[in-house]
């Protein structure tokens, strides 16, 4: 079995020495001197974590990492810096760029080896949950009728990415906080007052993940009872449940009201219906590496209906799935990435259940969908 790659990227070649024998048994040791070579080298190679110096020549690591995020085929590649920096900022902003873990020289080795199978068991893990996910969709998509609660198995794996990655942000601080403390306490920083402000820290962060965790359940809960609810409120719902992958892409949302629609109806398929919808423009954007990616939501009214239109500037739709292919189950834009019943599930959701229809067409250079509802359903 092949060991997994570890890229040590440092200018200091006695750094990499040390580094290098330090795990050379149990994994395959690539090395760069700067972050131009490692740029260069992640196109023919792909490792299964990088550790990335902070001060180097040419390039350094926090514009590296910068860079290695911001590429799809590097982006889930888990870096660890390791560096002699040990300032706050400096901490902050290595988390802030997508870094699993900051390691300060000098280290224990003991610790570094520890940290590094870590994260290379977590990501592996990751890989291996969506994988099965995936699996188990497409073995219940073919073996049962497509229903709209069997779509939220196909769903799941998208939702696990979605809540690893809203977590992420609070888990660093946490971490960071934590690692605070030490230097705090040997430079008799610490009292009563400074002990409560890294509580109130902690217990914001937590706060924010229970509540994360709040908005997927109620996403998921099953209701056949009909509610009044507001279009613009149940689309903001469905924004912030995608908020770590609409900001990840630096997405740009506006929602245009013109008419306040309320309607009385099933509102859990009808946030279902909208997520199908901005999910595949959000994974879109992603796949197609698109600039300045933005989605327009305007929400309007015409005799008794109330007319929802989403576009984004993602490209467009393949020609041959307008004007309904594209609602046939198993039909995916999203090549091997997609289900394909996503859409087909959201067509019978406004079809069945809201007595509307949906269209899609092409309009510059962008999708366009728009939902049709009639107010009394």
């Amino acid at each position: 079995m092949d060991k997994p790659i570890i890229l040590i990227v440092d200018d200091k070649p006695l750094n990499i020495e040390f580094i290098a024998k330090l795990m050379m048994d149990q994994y395959d040791i690539r090395v760069a001197t700067n972050g131009e070579e490692c740029l260069t080298l992640v196109q023919s190679i792909t490792p299964a974590l990088i550790l990335l110096d902070i001060l180097m020549p040419i390039k350094d690591g926090f514009t590296t990492a910068q860079e290695l995020k911001a590429t799809y085929r590097t982006k889930d590649i888990p870096i660890i810096f390791i560096t002699s920096s040990m300032d706050e900022e400096s901490i902050e902003k290595a988390y802030a760029l997508g870094a699993s873990d900051y390691i300060t020289k000098p280290f224990k080795p003991k610790e570094l080896l520890a940290r590094v199978d870590r994260e290379i068991k977590l990501n592996t893990l990751v890989k291996e949950l969506d994988r099965q996910v995936k699996i188990e969709v497409e073995k219940n998509l073919k073996a049962q009728k497509l229903l709209i609660q069997q779509s939220k198995l196909a769903e799941m794996g998208s939702m696990i990415g979605i809540i690893a990655h809203q977590w992420k942000q609070p888990l660093n601080i946490l971490a960071l906080n934590i690692q605070s403390l030490k230097t705090r306490y040997n430079n008799n920083q610490l009292n009563e007052n400074s002990i409560d402000m890294i509580i109130k820290k902690f217990l914001t962060q937590i706060d924010f993940m229970s509540h994360t965790i709040d908005d997927f359940k109620n996403f998921f809960s099953i209701s056949k009872e009909k509610m009044e609810f507001k279009v613009d409120e149940e689309i903001q719902s469905v924004i912030k449940i995608l908020e770590s992958k609409i900001d990840s892409h630096a997405i740009e949302i506006s929602i245009n009201k013109k008419f306040d629609c309320s309607i009385t109806s099933y509102r859990n398929e009808f946030k279902q219906a909208l997520f199908n919808i901005i999910n595949n423009m959000i994974d879109i954007f992603d796949e197609r590496a698109i600039e300045n990616p933005h989605i327009k939501i305007d929400i309007e009214y015409d005799d008794m209906d109330c007319i929802i239109t989403l576009e984004d500037n993602g490209g467009g739709i393949v020609q041959t799935l307008l004007p309904k292919r594209l609602f046939e189950p198993y039909v995916t834009t999203k090549g091997e990435k997609g289900t394909g019943i996503g859409l087909q599930i959201t067509q019978d959701i406004i079809n069945n259940s809201f007595n509307g229809k949906i269209e899609a067409s092409n309009v510059d250079n962008g999708a366009q969908f728009i939902i049709t509802l009639p107010l009394n359903t």
